[in-house]
C-alpha cells in the first residue's frame, strides 16, 4: 500500500509500470518527477543514463509547474494523465508529503517490504522493527497500517501467534482492510485449534503445512 515501484517494460508507449497499482507513466518525464519529489522509488533497470539532464525537462509533462507545491504538480499530472482516481491521488500525495517530511523512516520499512518478498524474514522484522520504534504519530493511516499488516506476517511466519494477532488488530485500527481481518481471524482460528505461540504442537509437519497455507492466504 502506497509505495509506488517502477519497472520498465518492453512497451514503447509505457516504458515504465506502477507495479502495485499497474498504472503506467508514459514518459521518462514523469519517471524523473517521482524521482525528483523524492518518493520511494526501487527501480529495476539500474541503468538511466541521463536522468539528470531528463530531470531538466520534466516540466514538459504539465505545462507551468514551476510554480507549484511538488503536492500540487503531483495532483496535476495524475489528474492530466487520468492515471488514478482522486482518492488513490490524495493516497500518494500523503504519502509523498510524509516522505518529504520524514524519508529516513520510510525508506526503513521499504527495506524491510524488499526482505520481506525476498523470504527474508529476519532482516524484515528488524526493518519493521525499527521503523516502528521511530514513529512520530504523523505519519499517514495507509503507511502505519501497512507496516502493522506486514509486521503481523512476519510474526506468523516466525509462529508468533499472539504477536500476529497484536499487530493486524492494530492494522485493522489503522485502516480497516480484508486482508488484515482476514490475517486476523486466520490467527484466531490457530488459537482455537491449538497452536501455541511458541510454535509447539504434538505433529510438527501439520503445523508447518497450517503455517505455509495461513501465510499464502495473507501475503
Amino acid at each position: 500500500m502506497g509505495r509506488i515501484i517502477v519497472t520498465k517494460t518492453k512497451i514503447s508507449k509505457t516504458p515504465y509500470v506502477m507495479k502495485e497499482s499497474g498504472n503506467p507513466l508514459y514518459s521518462y518525464e514523469e519517471l524523473c518527477y517521482y524521482i525528483k519529489s523524492r518518493m520511494a522509488l526501487w527501480v529495476e533497470e539500474k541503468s538511466l543514463e541521463g536522468l539528470t539532464e531528463k530531470m531538466k525537462e520534466w516540466g514538459l509533462t504539465v505545462d507551468n509547474l514551476d510554480h507549484l507545491s511538488p503536492t500540487e504538480a503531483a495532483e496535476k499530472i495524475f489528474e492530466a494523465g487520468n492515471y488514478i482516481k482522486k482518492e488513490e491521488i490524495e493516497l500518494y500525495v500523503s504519502h509523498m508529503q510524509m516522505y518529504a517530511a520524514n524519508e529516513h523512516i520510510a525508506i526503513i520499512k521499504d527495506k524491510g517490504d524488499l526482505y520481506l518478498s525476498y523470504g527474508k524474514i529476519r532482516n524484515a522484522y528488524q526493518y519493521y522493527w525499527q521503523a516502528f520504534s521511530q514513529m512520530t504519530g504523523e505519519e499517514p493511516v495507509e503507511w502505519k497500517a501497512s507496516l502493522y499488516h506486514n509486521f503481523g506476517i512476519v510474526c506468523c511466519r516466525f509462529f508468533y501467534w499472539r504477536e500476529a494477532k497484536n499487530w493486524f488488530a492494530l492494522a485493522i485500527d489503522a485502516k480497516d482492510s480484508e486482508e488484515s481481518r482476514a490475517g486476523l481471524e486466520l490467527v484466531l482460528d490457530m488459537e482455537k485449534k491449538g497452536w501455541s505461540s511458541d510454535g509447539s504442537s504434538v505433529n510438527e509437519n501439520k503445523l508447518l503445512e497450517k503455517q505455509l497455507e495461513f501465510v499464502r492466504e495473507i501475503g
